[in-house]
């Protein structure tokens, strides 16, 4: 997995600073696309803002982005944050 950094953009809101891991490989589907995994992590504040089962989007700062959808929610007390655990959705 790489670290990553950049936003995940849910529907007109703009969540910045998102930092977490990702792991990117090809998948073949009508075409080649990128197939994301991994994990992010956003300010707990915003728990009110992200639901498991839901699709955002995740905009990279290096310019890569993809439609990811978030399977598990874990809260961080020690860091005032939460763990999203995410993958692109099925095709």
């Amino acid at each position: 997995m790489e670290a990553v950094h950049g936003s995940l953009l849910i529907g007109g809101i703009t969540l910045k600073d998102v930092v977490g891991e990702l792991e990117e490989s090809s998948r073949k589907q009508n075409g080649t696309t990128s197939y994301w995994s991994g994990r992010v992590s956003v300010d707990a504040q915003k728990i009110t803002l992200v639901e498991t089962g839901r699709k955002y989007r995740l905009e990279l700062d290096d310019g890569r982005c993809n439609t990811i959808v978030v399977s598990n929610i874990r809260v961080d007390r020690a860091h005032n944050s939460l763990e999203l655990q995410f993958s692109s959705p099925p095709s």
